[in-house]
Protein backbone atom coordinates (compact mmCIF):
# COMPACT_ATOMS: atom_id res chain seq x y z
CA UNK A 1 0.00 0.00 0.00
CA UNK A 2 1.02 3.45 -0.77
CA UNK A 3 1.17 5.93 2.21
CA UNK A 4 2.53 8.91 0.62
CA UNK A 5 -0.35 10.99 0.47
CA UNK A 6 -1.32 10.31 4.40
CA UNK A 7 2.39 10.71 4.84
CA UNK A 8 2.75 14.08 3.69
CA UNK A 9 -0.56 14.98 5.77
CA UNK A 10 0.95 14.13 9.45
CA UNK A 11 4.58 15.05 8.82
CA UNK A 12 4.23 18.31 10.31
CA UNK A 13 3.07 17.37 13.11
CA UNK A 14 5.41 14.34 14.18
CA UNK A 15 8.60 16.16 16.41
CA UNK A 16 11.96 15.12 17.41
CA UNK A 17 12.12 14.91 21.35
CA UNK A 18 15.31 15.66 22.53
CA UNK A 19 16.03 15.62 26.57
CA UNK A 20 19.38 18.14 26.82
CA UNK A 21 21.23 18.32 30.13
CA UNK A 22 22.70 22.09 31.56
CA UNK A 23 25.33 22.14 28.99
CA UNK A 24 22.77 21.91 26.16
CA UNK A 25 24.31 18.26 25.09
CA UNK A 26 21.52 15.69 23.94
CA UNK A 27 21.40 12.66 26.61
CA UNK A 28 18.07 11.41 24.81
CA UNK A 29 16.10 11.53 22.21
CA UNK A 30 13.05 10.27 21.22
CA UNK A 31 9.92 11.37 18.69
CA UNK A 32 6.65 12.39 19.60
CA UNK A 33 3.51 13.47 17.79
CA UNK A 34 1.47 16.67 17.95
CA UNK A 35 -2.10 16.58 19.44
CA UNK A 36 -4.73 18.68 21.21
CA UNK A 37 -4.43 22.08 19.50
CA UNK A 38 -0.71 21.46 18.96
CA UNK A 39 0.55 22.52 21.97
CA UNK A 40 0.84 19.50 23.11
CA UNK A 41 3.11 16.58 22.10
CA UNK A 42 2.79 12.97 23.28
CA UNK A 43 5.57 10.58 23.59
CA UNK A 44 7.20 7.83 24.96
CA UNK A 45 7.85 8.30 29.15
CA UNK A 46 11.68 6.81 28.36
CA UNK A 47 12.38 9.68 26.04
CA UNK A 48 12.46 12.93 28.59
CA UNK A 49 14.84 12.58 31.96
CA UNK A 50 14.13 14.10 34.85
CA UNK A 51 16.31 17.30 35.46
CA UNK A 52 16.92 18.34 31.71
CA UNK A 53 15.56 20.46 29.40
CA UNK A 54 12.70 19.29 26.99
CA UNK A 55 13.29 20.71 22.92
CA UNK A 56 10.82 19.77 20.07
CA UNK A 57 12.59 20.42 16.61
CA UNK A 58 10.74 19.69 12.92
CA UNK A 59 12.67 17.45 10.60
CA UNK A 60 15.70 19.78 9.41
CA UNK A 61 15.39 22.43 11.71
CA UNK A 62 18.32 22.72 13.80
CA UNK A 63 16.56 25.04 16.82
CA UNK A 64 14.19 23.79 18.71
CA UNK A 65 11.27 24.37 20.57
CA UNK A 66 11.42 24.87 24.76
CA UNK A 67 8.60 22.52 26.65
CA UNK A 68 7.47 21.08 29.81
CA UNK A 69 6.44 18.17 31.13
CA UNK A 70 2.81 18.16 31.21
CA UNK A 71 2.19 14.75 32.31
CA UNK A 72 4.93 11.58 32.65
CA UNK A 73 3.60 7.93 33.86
CA UNK A 74 6.99 5.92 33.51
CA UNK A 75 5.48 2.85 34.81
CA UNK A 76 3.20 3.06 31.16
CA UNK A 77 5.88 4.92 29.57
CA UNK A 78 3.57 7.70 28.31
CA UNK A 79 4.35 11.28 28.48
CA UNK A 80 3.09 14.55 27.12
CA UNK A 81 4.93 18.22 26.63
CA UNK A 82 3.49 21.12 26.65
CA UNK A 83 4.49 24.00 25.09
CA UNK A 84 3.36 27.73 25.58
CA UNK A 85 1.48 28.39 22.07
CA UNK A 86 0.73 25.35 19.16
CA UNK A 87 3.65 25.11 17.20
CA UNK A 88 2.86 23.02 14.54
CA UNK A 89 -0.68 20.96 13.29
CA UNK A 90 -2.15 18.53 15.41
CA UNK A 91 -3.28 15.01 14.23
CA UNK A 92 -6.32 13.59 15.32
CA UNK A 93 -6.55 10.21 17.60
CA UNK A 94 -8.36 7.47 16.24
CA UNK A 95 -10.14 4.30 18.00
CA UNK A 96 -7.71 1.70 17.09
CA UNK A 97 -11.01 -0.95 17.21
CA UNK A 98 -11.24 -1.36 13.63
CA UNK A 99 -7.16 -2.21 13.69
CA UNK A 100 -6.84 -5.83 12.48
CA UNK A 101 -3.73 -8.12 12.42
CA UNK A 102 -2.24 -8.12 9.16
CA UNK A 103 -3.33 -5.03 8.02
CA UNK A 104 -1.01 -2.39 6.78
CA UNK A 105 0.66 0.78 8.69
CA UNK A 106 3.57 2.55 8.70
CA UNK A 107 5.84 4.11 11.74
CA UNK A 108 7.20 8.09 11.74
CA UNK A 109 10.00 9.46 13.68
CA UNK A 110 13.69 9.88 13.93
CA UNK A 111 15.39 7.15 14.39
CA UNK A 112 19.47 6.97 15.17
CA UNK A 113 19.36 10.48 16.13
CA UNK A 114 18.94 11.72 12.68
CA UNK A 115 17.32 15.13 12.48
CA UNK A 116 15.19 13.80 9.58
CA UNK A 117 11.70 12.73 9.54
CA UNK A 118 11.55 8.73 8.63
CA UNK A 119 8.75 6.44 7.55
CA UNK A 120 9.45 3.02 8.00
CA UNK A 121 6.51 0.64 6.72
CA UNK A 122 4.80 -1.73 9.03
CA UNK A 123 1.99 -4.61 9.54
CA UNK A 124 -0.35 -4.87 12.20
CA UNK A 125 0.99 -8.51 13.99
CA UNK A 126 -0.89 -8.51 17.44
CA UNK A 127 -2.81 -6.39 20.25
CA UNK A 128 -1.68 -6.78 24.17
CA UNK A 129 -3.18 -5.32 27.49
CA UNK A 130 -0.51 -4.35 29.80
CA UNK A 131 -1.59 -2.55 33.30
CA UNK A 132 -4.91 -1.89 31.62
CA UNK A 133 -3.37 -0.10 28.37
CA UNK A 134 -4.00 -1.66 25.05
CA UNK A 135 -0.66 -2.12 22.95
CA UNK A 136 -0.57 -2.79 19.40
CA UNK A 137 1.96 -5.17 17.95
CA UNK A 138 4.31 -4.73 14.90
CA UNK A 139 6.23 -6.69 12.53
CA UNK A 140 8.97 -4.14 11.98
CA UNK A 141 11.99 -3.34 14.25
CA UNK A 142 12.08 0.47 15.53
CA UNK A 143 14.50 2.02 16.21
CA UNK A 144 16.17 4.38 19.24
CA UNK A 145 14.82 7.68 18.45
CA UNK A 146 11.39 5.77 16.95
CA UNK A 147 10.20 5.61 20.33
CA UNK A 148 7.27 7.84 21.21
CA UNK A 149 6.56 8.16 17.13
CA UNK A 150 3.13 7.74 16.00
CA UNK A 151 1.68 4.92 14.00
CA UNK A 152 -0.52 5.02 10.99
CA UNK A 153 -2.56 2.68 8.88
CA UNK A 154 -4.93 4.28 6.06
CA UNK A 155 -7.37 5.33 8.29
CA UNK A 156 -5.45 7.73 10.46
Amino acid sequence: MDFSNSFSQIKDSVVNILALDNGNQVVSSGSGVLIDDGSLALTCSHCIIPNTKIVARFSGQTNGIMGTTFFNDPANDIAIIQFKNSIGPSVSMKSSSTVMIGQEAFVVGFPMGIDKITSLSANIAGFENVNSFDFIRIDSSVNHGNSGGPLFNSNG
